[in-house]
């Protein structure tokens, strides 16, 4: 007979058996890391096949796309009428053609001479900008070092006026590498130009923008892409694909958290460097600097992905 203390330690041993044997079974699966980009990958590929295998073995359609009614009344309850925007009735005493910011003759009709001081807004990099020279003049100011200028203007009176323009300066490096000369035989010849619209649904840009949609449908014939989707979450999730061809699991890692260890977004194959080998001028805006696609969660552009790039400007406005 085994003795108490015997007894006391197979129980126990028993105990701590049962206990270890129900956590593995209810405890949930391990969580794959989500520094290993090839372990997401064969996750996400798996859970595909998964879910496409069970749908056609049942005889049923692998992506079923719902069709919402637009104008459903579940919807329209949230969907509240929104008033114009309220601008500045003071007209801008100077305006930008191409590469030119020029005093305007309305301005100097109201207020006689005019003398603005144009400086030079350039880019360090995509967190930081930094100032030029600045030129002073009685009548219009050419863009040279950059596409950005801040103004300050002040007539003879004492009155003030101040904005940062944008424009598109002559760069003569652009020039000798494009034209519609340099278009293969076979191209279109045609100015390729992107919109996108962030956190705005198929539905909602159809009730809130009615002329533009019927314009791009009825007088461009344009293609609605019923099925269009995005390949992830977030921003970089819907854009990524689209100009890039992949996800951003499929490319080198660009994410901030990862340090030294990651590449500037540049490395990404993006569709615009296709356009620039074939002779096109690119050029790449996002208005919302604080929340930007490329460098909220992902490390930016070392150098200007493109022959013109917006960022220098919002930053600087913002």
């Amino acid at each position: 007979m085994l003795s108490y203390h015997t007894r006391r330690l197979v129980y126990a041993s028993v105990a701590l058996l049962v206990i270890y044997t129900t956590v593995q079974i209810f405890r949930p699966p391990k969580l794959i890391d989500l520094q290993d980009r090839e372990a997401q990958l064969k996750q996400i590929a798996k859970m595909i096949q998964s879910g496409t295998n069970n749908k056609l073995w049942r005889g049923g359609q692998a992506c079923r796309h719902p069709r919402l009614e637009v104008n459903s009344s579940e919807i329209m309850r949230f969907i509240k009428p929104q008033g114009p925007l309220q601008c500045s009735e003071e007209k801008d005493w100077v305006e930008m053609t191409g590469g030119t910011a020029k005093i305007t003759q309305a301005a100097r009709d109201r207020y006689g001479d005019i003398e603005c001081s144009f400086t030079d807004i350039t880019r360090t990099d995509d967190f930081y900008t930094r100032t030029g020279i600045t030129t002073t003049t009685h009548t219009e100011f050419n863009l040279e070092a950059s596409d950005f200028v801040r103004v300050r203007c002040i007539s003879e009176s004492g009155k003030k006026w101040s904005s940062i323009l944008a424009g598109v300066r002559n760069d003569q490096d652009v020039c000798d590498k494009t034209g519609w000369d340099q278009l293969s035989p076979t191209a279109l010849g045609l100015n390729v130009l992107m919109f996108g619209f962030d956190s705005l649904s198929h539905n909602t840009f159809i009730r809130k923008l009615p002329r533009s949609y019927a314009f791009l449908r009825d007088h461009l014939g344009a293609h609605v892409m019923e099925g269009y989707n995005i390949v992830g979450d977030g921003t970089p999730q819907a854009l990524i694909p689209i100009l890039t061809g992949k996800t951003e699991l499929e490319l080198p890692d660009t994410r901030k958290r990862m340090g030294d260890k990651a590449a500037f977004v540049n490395v990404y194959p993006f569709i615009w460097n296709e356009f620039a080998k074939s002779g096109y001028v690119t050029a790449y805006l996002e208005d919302t600097p604080s929340n930007g696609i490329w460098t909220y969660r992902l490390k930016g552009f070392d150098a200007e992905p493109t022959d013109h790039y917006m960022r220098t400007f919002f930053l600087e406005a913002e």
